[in-house]
């Protein structure tokens, strides 16, 4: 079977790490080529990508009047003769010429209904999604959870700590990923209640970095957060098994990579209680949760985690098994393929 992948670019975020690993899974038995529109790119995510795939960069600028880049595209497919071609955001289907088997996954909860319509097929990659989706639009569509190479995972072994180490991993852009809540609710830990051997890495880049900086300073909190920056998932899947809790302190999301990639990891969770994540953990069945947007209940979750860490340890097993049976990779790519005509 021939799938093609179109995106505009590859840059860092749940979205590209598992569109990655989804070209890594389908490449396994399948003719794939991705093509990247713009020249937005990170090579390191591309070096990820199995070698096997054919990747076709057409290194057009963003908001380009210069229509070349389409033409070769619509010209590249027409040669390669795809039983499935796989959209990763809404406006693509608008320049491409051939859209009998055109699907679109829907990363986030906020996409445009413009172009909807004109795909064969809208995936979300949630219930929350899903049902998001359908409160708008009389729109009908299926639901694939977001898929992880769980292979990859280390998992964590010792649950001993002298010092409390958290993590967080995203975007950094506090309007959505909301790590300004994390970070007031580690001054109310450290400065009211007195908790010194704590520690938080945040690991990510984004708009909101010097902002996060600035306050974590005017907390006087600089020996108690770090700002890794960006790192590769060589990198992260094999230290989130040193951390004691993985918060995701979210305003708003559509899934949550990193919470799925914790919970394999054996590592305790911690999520704002909006609804793609309480979705991930099962209502606070595999994992915990604090109001969203509320530093005062995210610093007294944390509490509670650090005070009673023996009932944290005791299900981590189960999150982790559960974790590995609903977001394997494997699964997601064959749900996929099974959208296609043949």
């Amino acid at each position: 079977m021939k799938i093609a992948h179109v995106v505009f670019s590859l840059l860092t975020g749940g979205t590209e790490t598992m569109l990655v690993d989804l070209l890594n899974e389908q490449t396994k038995s399948n003719a794939v080529m991705l093509f990247v529109i713009n020249d937005k790119y990170h090579n390191y995510l591309l070096d990820e990508v199995d070698k096997r795939v054919k990747i076709v960069r057409f290194n057009r600028k963003e908001k380009s009047k210069n229509f070349l880049a389409f033409l070769k595209l619509n010209s590249m497919l027409f040669l390669f003769k795809p039983h499935l071609v796989h959209c990763h955001h809404q406006s693509i289907i608008e320049v491409l010429l051939n859209r009998r088997n055109v699907i679109l996954t829907l990363h986030c909860n906020h996409t445009s209904l413009r172009n909807l319509h004109k795909y064969k097929k809208v995936v979300a990659i949630s219930e929350t999604v899903k049902n998001n989706l359908n409160r708008k639009s009389s729109i009908i569509s299926e639901m694939i959870y977001n898929g992880i190479d769980i292979s990859r995972l280390e998992k964590k072994k010792n649950f001993s700590f002298t010092k409390f180490k958290i993590v967080q991993v995203s975007r950094l852009h506090h309007a959505v990923k909301g790590q300004h809540i994390l970070i007031k609710a580690l001054n109310i830990l450290v400065h009211d209640k007195k908790i010194r051997d704590i520690h938080v890495d945040f690991i990510g880049e984004g708009p909101s970095e010097e902002y996060l900086k600035n306050l974590t300073t005017e907390y006087n909190l600089q020996s108690f957060v770090n700002f890794l920056g960006i790192r590769d998932r060589g990198y992260i899947y094999s230290h989130l098994k040193d951390y004691e809790l993985l918060i995701q302190p979210s305003l708003d999301e559509g899934f949550g990579l990193t919470i799925a990639e914790g919970l394999i990891a054996k590592v305790p969770v911690l999520v704002s209680n909006i609804n793609a994540p309480m979705e991930l953990i099962e209502n606070g069945v595999y994992g915990n949760f604090f109001e969203v947007n509320n530093e005062n209940s995210c610093a007294a979750r944390i509490e509670d985690i650090i005070k009673n860490y023996e009932f944290q340890v005791e299900r981590t097993e189960k999150s982790s098994l559960y974790a590995s049976n609903k977001f394997d990779i494997r699964n997601t790519a064959v749900q996929y393929i099974d959208l296609s005509d043949g």
